[in-house]
């Protein structure tokens, strides 16, 4: 009798700190993913009196000089994305570049600049990436930097 009463303790136990470790291990799961599609979220939005195929050519072109290495880059969805730049050794922060061109006229085109941040902990087993956040500081730097570049040329 004493060894049953014993063993629904521990029982009791073991179960209530499984319900207490639980949510953390969700959260190291679960990643904010935040939409750059959006305008509200950080990323910085401008104007260019250009057509929308020589925006293109022309971030893309600023991005390479700039020493970024291009994941993806689709003209007909008007969208380019860097690859990620991995920093840090244990926990480590990784880096991308989102534009996304919207042709608003013949000569007018929507350029929206999206520095995304994730991080990650690397130790025995790599933990995958989270808190996605768009950078408004950097996003803003970039974009600034590509409308020089664009009313220059």
């Amino acid at each position: 009798m004493k060894s049953t009463v014993l063993l629904a303790g521990r029982l009791g136990l073991a179960l209530a700190i499984c319900g207490l470790i639980q949510p953390l291990c969700g959260r190291e799961q679960s990643g904010k993913v935040v939409d750059a599609s959006q305008p509200d979220t950080g990323s910085a939005t401008f104007t260019a009196s250009l057509e929308v195929d020589k925006v293109f050519v022309t971030v893309l072109e600023y991005l390479k000089k700039q020493g970024y290495t291009i994941d993806s880059a689709d003209k007909n969805i008007g969208q380019i994305t860097t690859a990620m730049d991995i920093k840090g050794g244990f926990t480590q922060t990784g880096t991308t570049v989102q534009v996304t061109l919207i042709r608003d006229t013949d000569t007018q085109t929507t350029v929206r600049v999206a520095v995304k941040t994730q991080r990650r902990v690397k130790g025995s087993k790599e933990h995958p990436w989270r808190d996605i956040k768009i950078d408004p500081k950097e996003s803003s730097r970039i974009a600034e930097s590509l409308k020089g570049t664009l009313k220059s040329d």
